[in-house]
Order: structure tokens, then sequence, then C-alpha cells
């Protein structure tokens, strides 16, 4: 729990062990959970905490294949129109990840949460995107040495789309508490997916020191 003086300044964080005392607090927690036990949320204007407790992570599919021969020299990254997904065949960027004459492919097909938390419609869906990327790259099914799938709730700290652009994620810093920074892929900053996460990192350093990161 993030401690703060009568002044509303961060003086630091509240574990089971004591108090860390600390003159700036920087939290990574994605911001859909800061004000679960982690923030008091009575510091903060009631609008920012629903909207951050609101916000929609990326979730999806993931596939994962070992082939047992190459069906594929593409290097590059390809896209199915339907179910809309996107992946790789790993090994040909990298050929130390398979053994000779094998390959590495990884698939990834972002969907809503509550499809991916839903067992008999994720198993349905999982079944359904499978079979056609089997249809989209030739000898593909018949290639595959071992599978793995994934389903996850969390893929990214928040989704990007219509209603959760930038200007509608909370900042580096957060009003009602100085000295209070937020980092992390949930946050205002450039970018989608994972690009959020490390442009958080120089948006709270200009933050904290008032200037931007230098480039040399």
């Amino acid at each position: 729990m993030l401690r703060a003086a009568a002044h509303l300044g961060s003086t630091g964080v509240q574990t089971p062990a004591g108090t860390l005392r600390a003159g700036t607090v920087v939290v990574s927690v994605p911001v859909q959970e800061i004000f679960e036990g982690l923030l008091d949320a009575s510091l903060f204007p009631a609008a920012l905490v629903e909207r951050c407790r609101g916000l929609r992570p990326t979730a999806g599919f993931v596939l994962d294949y070992g082939l047992e021969r190459r069906v594929s020299e593409d290097s590059g990254l390809l896209y199915l129109r339907e179910p809309p997904s996107f992946g790789m065949f790993t090994s040909n960027l990298e050929p130390s990840l398979a053994p000779a004459g094998k390959q590495l492919l990884t698939w990834f097909c972002p969907q809503e949460q509550g499809l991916v938390r839903d067992a008999a419609k994720a198993k349905v869906f999982e079944s359904e995107l499978e079979a056609s990327l089997f249809r989209a790259i030739p000898g593909l099914e018949k290639a595959v040495g071992w599978r793995r799938a994934m389903r996850l709730p969390v893929v990214d700290g928040v989704e990007i789309n219509v209603t959760q652009t930038r200007d509608r994620r909370p900042g580096p810093t957060l009003p009602g508490v100085r000295d209070l920074l937020l980092v992390g892929d949930s946050t205002a900053a450039d970018g989608a997916g994972g690009d959020v996460g490390h442009e958080s990192v120089l948006a709270c350093y200009e933050a904290v020191t008032g200037r931007p990161l230098p480039t040399t």
C-alpha cells in the first residue's frame, strides 16, 4: 500500500516487513489493479479510478507448432483475414531455434477476454483458428510434430481501440499525490502492445527530471 502524507506527497511503500520510505515511488502494476489494495482510491478523482479499473487488456490465443519438416521459407509476418490473426516461422528468422530440416511456427489471435476465459467457447474458437491456419498454409497439418496452445487473458496491459486511446489512459503522473509515477503498457504512452511499456519509461523519466531522455 502506498503511504501518503497529509500534504499528499508520496512518502513510501507499506510492506509486511514495514515501511520503505522514498521521496519518489514508481508503480509498474497494471493500472486496472492499482486501486485494488495498492493505492488508496479515496486520494484520487473518482472518474480516474473508474477509468483505470475499466480498461480492457489485450487477450488472445497462441498456437505454437514444432514441425517435423520445412513447409515454408517465409521469414516475414504472416496474416489471416478470418479470424484476424498473425504469426511467423520463428526458426526462419533464426535457424538455430530448430534442428536442421525442422521448423517452429508461432501464431497469435487477439480476442475478447470474455471469450478467452470461457472454456467451452474458447475450445471451439481454438479449433476454428487452427482449421483456418491449416487451410492457409499448405502441408502444415501433416508436418506437426508437437503443438502447444495457450489461452491468455492478459497479453498487454491495455487493448488499443477507439475507446482506449492514449488520451483516455493515465499518464506517468496522477492528480492528488505528488512524487507518484506510473510505468507500464497500460499507461498513456506511444505505441501499441509492448511498445507502450517501453515508451512509458521515457515518459516517466521526463516527468521526474523535467527534460527528455538524452539521445547520445
